[in-house]
C-alpha cells in the first residue's frame, strides 16, 4: 500500500509496508543485514554471512528471499555496474572469484562445476574461508562461467561469482 507522507510536498507516495515473498524456511522473517554483492536492473542482491541471499527493490524497497523473476539474467561485471571488467596495466584478465562455497568443498568438485565453461588454467580453493578462484584461459570463458554460475545453488548455498580483483 503506497499512501502520502505527512507534511510531504505534493503528497508524494511513500512505501508504508513492504511485500515479502516467503521461503518456507524462513517464513515470518523480513530479510536484513548482509552485505550487497549485486544489481541486476531495479532489484539489489544482499548476502547474510551464513551463505543466504535476499533481494531488495531498489524502487519500492519490496525484500525477498526468493530470486525475483524479473531479476534479469544479464551478464554480471565486477562491481555491477553493467560495465566492462576493468582492465588492469596489461589488459583485461579471467581470473573469477567464487565466495560462498560449501564447506569441505575438495579442489577436485570445484574444478568439476567449471570446466565446463572452457579451458581452465588453474584452481585454488580456500574451502575453511568457503571461496576459491578460477582462472581460465580467455576473458570470454571466465565471463561464461560467471553468467552460468553466478546466483547457482550448490548445496543450499547461493554462489557468488564475479571477476577476481586483479592486483
Amino acid at each position: 500500500p503506497v499512501a502520502p507522507a505527512p507534511g510531504a510536498a505534493g503528497g508524494a507516495p511513500v512505501v508504508t509496508t513492504l511485500a515479502i515473498a516467503e521461503a518456507p524456511s524462513m517464513a515470518g522473517t523480513i530479510p536484513s543485514g548482509g552485505r550487497q554483492v549485486g544489481t541486476r536492473g531495479e532489484w539489489a542482491e544482499f548476502s547474510l554471512l551464513d551463505g543466504r541471499s535476499y533481494y531488495v527493490h531498489i524502487i519500492t524497497g519490496e525484500k525477498t528471499w526468493a530470486r525475483p523473476q524479473d531479476y534479469l539474467n544479464i551478464a554480471s561485471r565486477r562491481g555491477a555496474t553493467g560495465l566492462p571488467a576493468p582492465m588492469g596495466p596489461g589488459g583485461s584478465h579471467s581470473n573469477i572469484y567464487v565466495g560462498s562455497l560449501p564447506a569441505g568443498i575438495s579442489d577436485a568438485t570445484f574444478r568439476s562445476l567449471f570446466q565446463s565453461f572452457g579451458g581452465i588454467v588453474s584452481t585454488k580453493v580456500v574451502s575453511e574461508l568457503h571461496y576459491g578462484f578460477v582462472k581460465f584461459r580467455t576473458m570470454n570463458e571466465a565471463q561464461c562461467a560467471i553468467d552460468g554460475m553466478n546466483g547457482v545453488n550448490v548445496n543450499g548455498l547461493t554462489l557468488q561469482v564475479r571477476f577476481a580483483n586483479k592486483q
